[in-house]
């Protein structure tokens, strides 16, 4: 079977490369009024809806690079595309999720002991995305253990790291 050849991007000069956008829910709640709530991982219709929806926001903001071509579609049967959120791992792992938008971490295992996030004393962004720097957010946050951590959320791996423990 011949490959399916991809079509030259004409604002690009170039050909266009097969990628996924991913992007993070605090992305679409900011530009698209998106949020991601209970209702959107538990329940197929609801999250059928919101794809179609982010789909929508894709091709109109991005249409002119190919993006959005299923906005008249209904995808996904299973979860997310458009989406970068770990929340089932972190649920299933016994990680309380609130579902809000730009919500804030509650517990991260340190020396395989869960810590309750008692309060967040700052926030921060790694804005310019850099090899050595990827984008991040940065929580200085207060533990139920009375001690200060400074956590970072790599967002273009959607992976989280324990910095310091003051």
């Amino acid at each position: 079977m011949k490959a399916k050849p991809y079509y030259r991007n004409s604002d690009l000069q170039n050909e266009m490369l097969p990628v996924d956008v991913v992007l993070h829910p605090s992305w679409w709640h900011a530009h698209a009024d998106i949020t991601f709530d209970e209702d959107f991982f538990y329940h197929p219709a609801k999250r059928v809806e919101g794809e179609r929806r982010m789909e929508q926001v894709l091709h109109e903001r991005f249409g002119r690079y190919g993006l959005g071509a299923d906005r008249d579609r209904d995808l996904p049967v299973i979860g997310a595309v458009h989406n970068a959120a770990g929340f089932m791992v972190s649920e299933m792992l016994g990680c309380q999720i609130r579902y809000k938008a730009d919500e804030t971490p509650r517990r991260f295992i340190r020396e395989e002991q869960p810590v309750e996030v008692e309060e967040v004393l700052d926030r921060w962004h790694q804005v310019e995305s850099k090899p050595e720097w990827p984008r991040a957010d940065y929580f200085k946050v207060r533990g139920a253990d009375g001690h200060e951590y400074l956590l970072k959320h790599d967002l273009e791996a959607d992976e989280w790291f324990l910095g310091r423990r003051w």
